[in-house]
């Protein structure tokens, strides 16, 4: 989360007007965005090539005069590539104050969202596809734990993303207090989606439960699983 001491308003002002302007200077007016031809338009150049770090890292960047060159992690799934480089593009094209230097992190994060999955576009695809994973995925060309995780900021909910009937993610929108372990009403959908293969949603008191699963090219099918409270 952001630190105690920064502004939210002025990192999300400050995110979103740099991501219009990226966005509208290289002439994207719809999803998919390639974050390549906005580097390209700001001497940011792309390369994808093998990584062989231990920690395997997404991308490595490189200044060059006044130009980046940015390697890609070739190890990477394109969808992920896409991401990536547009992480990439935010550390390097967001101005980020001396004061916000500590959030460095976290506004690279927003603002890579931001860039594939810009707030007014993600809204008009929720209208057409509400929030179907899957659906919004294709829309913007992202991997769907990127996807899931968007979602958050335009709804409450709590999301908690599945291998087999493991955890591997659990978290919740801004604000939104929740429970570490998902609940039993959560896990009998959960059994539903997995069983069927198929999305699954029941409501109850406290509010509504979808689950959808989603293949994956290779490993476990992973189930993406929100709780939206009342």
């Amino acid at each position: 989360m952001f630190n105690e001491s920064a502004d939210a308003a002025i990192i999300d002002k400050l995110v979103t007007d740099t991501a219009a302007r990226l966005l509208e200077e290289s002439g994207f007016r719809q999803p998919p965005v390639n974050p390549l031809l906005i580097g390209a338009a700001h001497e940011t150049y792309f390369m994808v090539r093998s990584l062989p770090d231990d920690t395997s890292p997404e991308y490595k960047s490189l200044k060059h005069g006044e130009s980046w060159i940015i390697t890609l992690n070739e190890n990477l799934p394109p969808e992920s590539q896409t991401v990536a480089a547009s992480r990439a593009i935010a550390g390097i094209l967001i101005d980020i104050p001396t004061e916000l230097e500590d959030c460095r992190d976290e506004i690279i994060e927003q603002g890579a969202a931001e860039i594939l999955m810009p707030r007014p576009w993600f809204e008009e695809a929720i209208k057409s596809f509400g929030y179907d994973v899957a659906a919004l995925k294709r829309r913007f060309g992202v991997p769907p734990d990127v996807v899931a995780l968007r979602t958050l900021h335009f709804r409450p909910a709590i999301l908690t993303v599945f291998e087999d009937k493991e955890v591997v993610k659990r978290i919740a929108s801004h604000g939104l207090e929740f429970r570490p372990e998902p609940s039993l009403a959560e896990m009998e959908i959960l059994q539903r989606a997995i069983e069927t293969s198929t999305y699954q949603r029941a409501s109850d008191s406290n509010g509504l439960i979808e689950c959808q699963p989603i293949p994956q090219a290779s490993g476990p099918v992973r189930v993406y699983c929100f709780r939206v409270p009342r």
